[in-house]
C-alpha cells in the first residue's frame, strides 16, 4: 500500500451495531480472513448471508446507536473541534449522519515522524486496548492511556516484514495504517465525543461507547482523489447528514 499523499486520509466509521457481518449492503472481515461476495457498491446476492447477519445481531451486547437528525450538527461540531483543538488534526471535511461518519483529515504534519507526533501530543502507542479512565472507572477528559507492553521508546523494533519501526511494533496494523496515528487519534477523539454527549444528557442509557470498532482509514493517493473525497463527503448534506467544511 503506497504512502498517503501529503499525509491525507479519508476515514469512515459507523455507530455501534449498524454495520455487522452478514449485512445485506456488503461487508468485509478483518484482514480479509474470509472472501465475501460483493460490497456496498455492488451488494452480494439477496439472502446469501442472512444466517450470519441474524447471528451477528443476536451477539450484540446492547441496542444499536442512532444519531437523531437534531443532534447531528452538535456531534459533527464536537467531533471536528476535538480533532483540531486537542489532537492538532487538519480537518477539511467531516460529515455525521444517523449511523456513520466520513472524515478527510491530515493527522501528522508533512515531514514529521508519526511516532514523534504522538509523543508531542502526549499519546503512547500500546498493544493493549485500554479505556481512557481513572482508577474509579470514570472518564478522565482527554488523558491518554499509560504505556503498555512492547519495545521501550527509543529502542529498535522490527515489524513482521523486518522493517525498522523506531522501537514501536506494527503488529496488528493493517495495510492502511502502518502510520498508527489516524486510528489512535480517532479512537481517543471518539471516546471524548461520547463522554461529552453523555455529560450533556444524551445517550445516558447507553452503558458503553457509541461507535463501532476499527474505522476504515484510507490513504489519499493524489490531489484528484482528495477533491473527490471532499465532494463525496459534502454530498452527505443532501442525505440528512451534518457537514463541517474547511475550504482547501
Amino acid at each position: 500500500m503506497p504512502a498517503p499523499w501529503n499525509n491525507w486520509y479519508h476515514c469512515m466509521g459507523n455507530t455501534y451495531g449498524t454495520w455487522l457481518p452478514g449485512d445485506p449492503r456488503g461487508f468485509r472481515t478483518r484482514h480479509h480472513r474470509e472472501h465475501v461476495e460483493g460490497d456496498y457498491k455492488f451488494p452480494p446476492p439477496p439472502g446469501i448471508y442472512d444466517d450470519l447477519f441474524e447471528r451477528s445481531k443476536q451477539l450484540l451486547k446492547r441496542p444499536t446507536v442512532y444519531f437523531p437528525a437534531e443532534l447531528r450538527p452538535a456531534v459533527c461540531r464536537l467531533f471536528a473541534d476535538t480533532l483540531r483543538d486537542d489532537y492538532k488534526a487538519e480537518v477539511v471535511e467531516l460529515s455525521v449522519g444517523g449511523i456513520h461518519y466520513h472524515l478527510l483529515a491530515r493527522f501528522v504534519p508533512v515531514g514529521m515522524d508519526p511516532y514523534e507526533h504522538l509523543e508531542n501530543l502526549g499519546i503512547k502507542l500500546t498493544h493493549a486496548r485500554k479505556n481512557v479512565s481513572d482508577s474509579k472507572g470514570a472518564h478522565t477528559p482527554k488523558a491518554p492511556p499509560r504505556g503498555g507492553g512492547g519495545p521501550r521508546p527509543g529502542g529498535r523494533g522490527l515489524s513482521a516484514r523486518g522493517r525498522s519501526t523506531g522501537g514501536h511494533s506494527t503488529r496488528g496494523l493493517s495495510a492502511y495504517d502502518h502510520d498508527p496515528v489516524p486510528r489512535r487519534i480517532l479512537g481517543l477523539a471518539r471516546s471524548w465525543v461520547t463522554h461529552e454527549l453523555k455529560q450533556r444528557g444524551h445517550f445516558c442509557d447507553v452503558p458503553a461507547g457509541l461507535w463501532a470498532r476499527r474505522p476504515k482509514v484510507e490513504p489519499i493517493r493524489n490531489r484528484g482523489h482528495q477533491l473527490a473525497a471532499v465532494n463525496y463527503i459534502r454530498r452527505h448534506a443532501t442525505q440528512h447528514g451534518a457537514v463541517f467544511s474547511q475550504l482547501l
